[in-house]
């Protein structure tokens, strides 16, 4: 699946706003920079996200925007799937 076919199913699957804050524009600058961070670092720019656990950047519930980002307990499982 690529091209129109993957948006067509992203916009029917994706649970946040398109438009929001978080929307598709956000994580269209998040893959941006992330490539253009594992380009200028020499890395993979294959890789679609950043492996936080990996790479020692544990986030602080406290300081994430949604309701969702903000349960520890959810932060605490991301963590351990990312060591994996």
């Amino acid at each position: 699946m690529g091209g129109l076919g993957l948006v067509a199913h992203l916009r029917k699957e994706f649970r946040l706003d398109w438009n929001g804050i978080h929307g598709a524009a956000h994580w269209a600058r998040v893959r941006f920079h992330g490539v253009s961070l594992a380009r200028g670092l020499g890395l993979d720019e294959r890789v679609p996200a950043l492996d936080l656990g990996r790479v020692g950047i544990r986030p602080d519930p406290r300081r994430l925007c949604t309701p969702l980002a903000r349960d520890a307990g959810r932060i605490e499982r991301a963590w351990r799937w990312s060591l994996r």
